[in-house]
């Protein structure tokens, strides 16, 4: 241990809502909730004396869509799901702004799944490659064209 920590305590298999309960009371110097959470810590952090710190990490998402391309039940829908075309036009049609608000209290950073821009690697336009533009979905044909919706 460092000479300033003499202890270091976790729990583990702890229901979410206790966590949360439990950083607002101060009972954790230290703790990971969920981020649907951070809301409520934060509005109570000056009658809790807490401060919330969002930890940044290294990889690059904590969310991402895949397209399985292996899709056996439907084999038609797996040589849609193979086509780039239609890969590119779902990524044009994705509102990740929209997906970031909900899904991530607008904390996110809305993007393509790409290395994390901590590394030497990181390049910005395929950061940005295939991100929503107005209508941008529709400039792209597909043979899907005649599929109104899929449902899995």
């Amino acid at each position: 241990m460092l000479p300033y920590i003499d202890r270091l305590m976790a729990l583990q298999n702890i229901e979410a809502e206790v966590a949360t309960a439990k950083a607002m009371a101060g009972e954790f110097d230290y703790a990971r909730v969920s981020l649907d959470d951070v809301v409520l810590l934060r509005e109570n952090e000056e009658a809790g004396n807490f401060k919330v710190r969002l930890w940044s990490v290294v990889g690059s998402t904590h969310f991402g869509i895949q397209i399985n391309q292996t899709y056996a039940k439907d084999l038609v829908l797996r040589d849609i799901f193979r086509d780039v075309r239609f890969r590119r036009a779902l990524s044009l049609a994705i509102n990740r702004d929209e997906m970031n608000e909900v899904l991530f209290h607008g904390l996110g950073v809305p993007g393509q799944v790409t290395v994390s821009p901590k590394t030497s690697f990181y390049e910005e336009e395929f950061a940005r490659a295939g991100i929503r533009t107005p209508c941008g979905a529709c400039i792209l044909p597909t043979r899907a064209t005649n599929i109104r919706s899929i449902s899995l």
